[in-house]
């Protein structure tokens, strides 16, 4: 006995299918594209309300299951038109907060951490779900698509619901608190433009954290604030006879607002141990490693040549500073740590222990960045308890080594 041909299965309605969900695809395709070609995912990052690309691939991955699950039970109830249909409603109201105009409205609700949290869920779901609508409507209605019980059905939805609620906030709060350590590094070296969009990243995802005890709305404040009058200041061309003193200032202003190449080309007539730090610096914040290490070097070489002095012990140290993090950011690892054991014998303090906790953190060394930490902390209690103990705690979940970390409490490298 034959089987009664299910609805929609002549090849010239599997084309019509097929050809309206292709519209569903090229419309998002087409929304999402314009965001692209506006600069809104470039260098790593997403538009309005996820901030960074990873953050957007996490929300909608994990949106995935429950979209796929829900579209196929209502495949089962719903014509492939208005599955069509539904899911050009979807796309449009799921792309709405990538518009200015959109952003500038929700802007304030996505200051509150909850809010931002559902309306980053709710976009990333949509998205998902409108794909899954569509792929539903060129398959046509397939009875064998959802076939479970109704009890494993629930527990299925209940699952995807459940990860699609509590993995993007697992992944979003890790990535916040990796970036607040970013944050943290680029105040201590004045790289302030750089800082005020980390901060301001930081803020739209969670705007509860806090740094250093204040507020991350209060830090972004403070960075405009010192952002403005850094602007007012170098706004004035700097004099022809600009003695050496207004150059390094001049060039020490312009690398804080970002303005390298315009730092450089001031610093070009001074030729010493001063000059050739900033130059460091200046290439290693464009992470052009072996520009910078040259001019490291150079400064090194400098202030070895002077008398004792406190000026030459903090030159030494900045520039032995920027020889180690210059290896170790070009991945020269045996380089590095010899340049920070160096750094160690000249400026045995608690910035060095950390810098040397950090560095063995990164080379997978759970034992020696373990006790560095503790000194940190035992020589700056107030400086570095609080980060001391979280780069502990990361090594302890995250390292390979992690189980020699709690054996290393008394050790020594």
């Amino acid at each position: 006995m034959s089987q009664p041909k299910a609805i929609g299965d002549s090849p010239a309605s599997m084309g019509i299918r097929v050809a309206a969900a292709a519209l569903v695809i090229v419309a998002l395709v087409i929304l999402l594209g314009a965001s692209i070609a506006g600069g809104a995912w470039s260098d790593g990052q997403a538009p309005f309300p996820f901030v960074w690309r990873d953050v957007a691939i996490a929300y909608a991955l994990c949106a995935l299951p429950l979209a796929w699950l829900l579209a196929a039970l209502i495949q089962r109830f719903a014509p492939p038109a208005m599955l069509i249909a539904m899911a050009l409603v979807v796309v449009v109201l799921s792309v709405l907060p990538f518009l200015d105009a959109v952003q500038a409205l929700l802007a304030d609700a996505v200051a509150d951490a909850y809010l931002g949290f559902a309306l980053r869920n709710t976009v990333g779901f949509g998205l998902m779900f409108s794909a899954s609508l569509a792929v539903m409507a060129a398959l046509g209605r397939r009875e064998s698509m959802v076939t479970t019980s109704v009890r494993r059905g629930v527990f299925a939805v209940s699952v995807a619901a459940f990860a699609l609620v509590l993995c993007p906030a697992i992944y979003v709060n890790a990535r916040c608190r990796n970036d607040l350590g970013r944050l943290d590094g680029l105040v201590d070296q004045l790289r302030l433009d750089q800082a005020l969009v980390l901060a301001k990243n930081v803020a739209t995802l969670d705007s509860e954290l806090m740094l250093r005890g204040k507020p991350l709305p209060t830090v972004v404040a403070s960075l405009e604030k010192a952002i403005h009058e850094l602007e007012e200041q170098v706004a004035p061309p700097l004099a022809a006879d600009a003695t050496d003193a207004a150059r390094m200032e001049r060039a020490r202003q312009l690398a804080m607002l970002g303005q390298t190449a315009s730092a450089i080309d001031v610093l070009r007539p001074m030729q010493d141990a001063e000059a050739d730090n900033l130059r460091g610096a200046i290439y290693a914040a464009r992470s052009e490693w072996d520009d910078g290490l040259a001019a490291y070097e150079r400064a090194k070489i400098g202030y070895e040549a002077r008398p004792a002095s406190d000026a030459r012990l903090a030159g030494l140290t900045r520039a032995t500073t920027g020889v180690a993090f210059c290896h170790r950011r070009a991945g020269r690892y045996a380089e590095a740590e010899a340049a920070y054991q160096e750094l160690l014998g000249i400026a045995p303090t608690a910035d060095t222990h950390f810098l040397l906790a950090q560095f063995y953190d990164d080379a997978q060394q759970a034992k020696k960045a373990h006790f560095h930490a503790r000194r940190a902390m035992e020589f700056a209690p107030k400086r570095y308890r609080e980060r001391g103990e979280a780069l502990i705690g990361k090594m302890s979940v995250f390292q390979f080594g992690c189980l020699r970390v709690f054996a290393a409490g008394g050790a020594r490298p």
